[in-house]
């Protein structure tokens, strides 16, 4: 094996074919053991220079190299596989809707939320109607219910709890039988999609809460 030998501090410089620049390889003097230094079986060319969020720095390193590293903005981070990823975070938006009804069943979308959530927190009433208050929640596909009939606005009445409605009037306007009951059927790129069911003649006009979250 040959060896390149740099006596006491004296310093290595490797010259371009121009002889213009150089790098130098520098002995420090408390050097108290063998340094090995493993070079890459690749060609790799080092610049100076900002991750930005696109394929390269501003100098001449291609991410691809790279295992890691984040945006000069922050707003992304380079993951080491071929892609960009978002720094984590929770979001939520909270907002209301109403909903005639007294109209037949149909499909209702609820958009302006910012996001495509994931889950739905759900709470409303009957306006000017003794009962017919909810609370409830959706992902999409699990969900769940509790309600007070017309009867009692402020007590949960027995039976009047639900799976697969996260929507729910029941007995509104203190008719018997009569209920009007809602879910997420789907989750879209800025809200939400309720699905109405109507059940014999419920009157009213239901404002709804929720709490989207991404």
């Amino acid at each position: 094996m040959a060896e390149l030998r740099v006596k006491s501090t004296g310093t290595l410089k490797l010259f371009e074919s121009d002889n213009t620049s150089s790098v130098t390889i520098a002995s420090p003097a408390s050097l108290g053991a063998d340094r090995t230094i493993t070079l890459p079986d690749a060609s790799v060319t080092l610049a100076s220079g900002t991750m930005n969020d696109a394929t390269n720095l501003s100098g001449n390193i291609p991410v691809s190299n790279l295992n890691s590293g984040t945006s000069a903005s922050s707003s992304t981070f380079w993951r080491g596989d071929g892609t960009w990823v978002a720094p984590a975070g929770a979001s939520y938006d909270i907002g209301t809707f109403t909903r005639d009804i007294s109209t037949a069943d149909g499909t209702q979308a609820v958009t302006g939320v910012g996001f495509q959530p994931t889950h739905i927190i759900f709470k409303g009433n009957v306006n000017a109607v003794a009962g017919g208050f909810s609370v409830g929640f959706d992902d999409g596909t699990t969900r769940s219910t509790s309600g007070a009939d017309g009867s009692n606005a402020s007590t949960f009445i027995a039976g009047h709890s639900t799976a697969d409605i996260s929507i729910l009037c029941r007995d509104v306007a203190g008719v018997s039988g009569a209920s009007y009951e809602g879910k997420a059927s789907s989750l879209d790129s800025d809200g939400f999609t309720i699905t109405w069911n109507k059940i014999n003649s419920p009157t009213g006009s239901l404002v709804m809460y929720y709490m989207a979250f991404k």
